[in-house]
């Protein structure tokens, strides 16, 4: 899914670069997964192409996909949550278990979820593939999807040598 998300994503955002980004590359698919040096050499060409770090790149995919790619996939899903918040509380148990039971070898990262205060939560995530700006952007397009101001803080990453990264979320 992140590789036809991106692809939507650079096709709608760069479409003057995105024939650059994709030349060689085979037909992606929804349902299949795919090794992480293939996104991460797609990920570099996006980077070089924008002519902008590859952190930027995920933030802005991660914003796009939450608003766009993955509502048009889990429209139900959206539509149940009320806000940003009930959906981050929702996101593991309903999307990363439903993307696992359905597309063989999918690893989706781990997401933890908790409450921070009555309206905030703290998102914890855990992967090898340290796409924490991803997080970032799928959390900040998650709320203006919802048309909700949140504050995002990443107050740990993997990067910087913590055991996961996490993010607070707190209404601005």
């Amino acid at each position: 899914m992140i590789f036809t998300g991106f692809l939507h994503f650079t096709r709608e955002l760069y479409p003057d670069e995105a024939e650059a980004m994709w030349a060689g590359e085979p037909q992606y698919s929804a349902t299949e997964a795919y090794p992480d040096e293939d996104f991460e050499r797609i990920l570099q060409r996006a980077s070089e192409q924008l002519g902008m770090p590859a952190s930027d790149v995920l933030r802005r995919f991660g914003s796009f996909a939450a608003e766009t790619t993955f509502r048009l996939l889990y429209p139900d899903f959206y539509k149940e949550s009320s806000g940003t918040r009930e959906f981050l509380l929702n996101v593991e148990a309903r999307i990363h278990r439903l993307v696992r039971a359905t597309i063989p070898h999918a690893s989706p990262p781990k997401l933890h979820v908790v409450p921070l205060g009555d309206d905030g939560v703290v998102v914890t995530y855990t992967s090898e593939r340290g796409l924490c700006d991803l997080v970032d952007g799928l959390i900040r397009g998650t709320a203006r999807h919802y048309r909700e101001r949140f504050t995002v803080d990443q107050v740990q990453c993997m990067r910087r040598g913590d055991s996961a990264c996490a993010f607070t979320v707190e209404p601005a």
